[in-house]
C-alpha cells in the first residue's frame, strides 16, 4: 500500500510545483484610498431606518493600508462628513408630532483590518478583484446643533434633557465617543497602480446621545429659568397642544437602544510600491 502512495505522490509533486509557481511571489506594499460618498444617520429621529436617502449628506473618507498578504491588510482611516435627522420624515404620527430635528458635522478616526475573499493585489492580472469584509475600532467626534432665532445653536450646552439642571444628577454627554466601524465592499484593479471600488460602513455606537435625544423630557420651566427660551422651545418639553402645560417625565427618546451612522462611498486606490533593492544588497 506505501508503494502505491508513493507513487501517487512522485506524480503530483511536479504539479504541486507548478501550481506553486503559477503564483507570483507577494511582495507587501501600501495603498492610500480615498472615499468621497454618503453619510447616514439612524436613531431615534429616523428610528426605523438604517439608510434613508432623506438623510444622506456628502462625506468623504482617506485610507492608508498595508497588505502584507493577498488575504488581508490593515487600515488607519479617517472620515469627515454631516449627519441629519429631523421627524418632520418619519411616516408615524406620533413622532411627528414630538417635532424635533438636529444635524451635525462628524469626524472619525480608527484603525482596522480587511479580510479578501479572493486573493487579489494591486497590478496583478491574475488576482485583479475581490469582495471584503473589515472591521475595527475608532472615535469620533460630534456636536449636535439646531436652528432656532436664526442661529444654529447647540443642543449640547442647552442640555435639552436637563442634564445638570438643580433638580438633576445626569451629566452632559461627552462630545468624543468611541465606535465600531465594520462592513463589506468591493475592489477592481485597473492598472499595475490603480484600483476602483465600492464600500459601505457601519458604525455600532456606545451612545445614544448623536442627535442630542435619549430619555426623558426635562422640566420646561427649569429649563427656561436656568438655562434659556431656546433650551425650553428645542427641548421639546412644552406641550403646545391638549391641557397638560408640559411633557415633563414623559418618554423623549428610545434609550435602550444606541445611535448608529453609516458610511457609502466610492473608492479609488493607489499602490505605493516598495523601494527595489540594489543587487547585491539582497534579501
Amino acid at each position: 500500500m506505501s508503494k502505491y502512495f508513493a507513487f501517487i505522490l512522485l506524480l503530483f509533486l511536479p504539479l504541486s510545483k507548478l501550481l506553486a509557481q503559477a503564483a507570483p511571489r507577494f511582495l507587501p506594499y501600501t495603498e492610500v484610498t480615498l472615499m468621497p460618498g454618503t453619510s447616514c444617520y439612524a436613531g431615534d429621529l429616523s428610528p426605523y431606518a438604517l439608510f434613508k436617502t432623506e438623510l444622506a449628506k456628502p462625506a468623504i473618507g482617506l485610507a492608508v493600508k498595508r497588505n502584507f498578504n493577498r488575504r488581508w491588510n490593515y487600515r488607519f482611516a479617517g472620515m469627515y462628513g454631516s449627519l441629519y435627522g429631523n421627524d418632520a420624515l418619519n411616516q408615524n404620527s406620533f413622532l411627528r408630532n414630538r417635532n424635533l430635528a438636529f444635524q451635525t458635522q462628524l469626524w472619525e478616526t480608527s484603525f482596522g483590518f480587511e479580510f479578501n475573499f479572493f486573493p487579489y493585489e494591486i497590478g496583478s492580472k491574475q488576482f485583479p478583484a475581490t469582495f471584503y469584509l473589515f472591521g475595527g475600532l475608532g472615535a469620533f467626534g460630534f456636536n449636535p446643533k439646531a436652528f432656532y432665532g436664526g442661529e444654529n445653536v447647540s443642543l449640547r450646552e442647552l442640555t435639552t434633557e436637563g442634564q445638570e439642571l438643580s433638580n438633576s444628577e445626569k451629566k452632559k454627554y461627552s462630545p468624543v465617543q468611541i465606535c465600531m466601524p465594520f462592513g463589506f465592499g468591493g475592489k477592481f484593479s485597473i492598472s499595475k497602480r490603480f484600483a476602483i471600488g465600492i464600500e459601505w460602513g457601519f458604525r455600532k455606537l456606545f451612545t445614544d446621545y448623536l442627535d442630542d435625544v435619549s430619555t426623558t423630557y426635562a422640566d420646561a420651566r427649569l429649563l427656561g429659568k436656568e438655562r434659556s427660551p431656546a433650551a425650553e422651545n428645542l427641548s421639546g418639553s412644552i406641550r403646545r397642544t391638549g391641557t397638560n402645560p408640559g411633557n415633563t417625565g414623559r418618554m423623549r427618546g428610545f434609550s435602550w437602544n444606541t445611535d448608529w451612522y453609516s458610511m457609502a462611498a466610492l473608492t479609488l486606490s493607489l499602490k505605493i510600491p516598495n523601494k527595489q533593492k540594489c543587487p547585491g544588497y539582497g534579501d
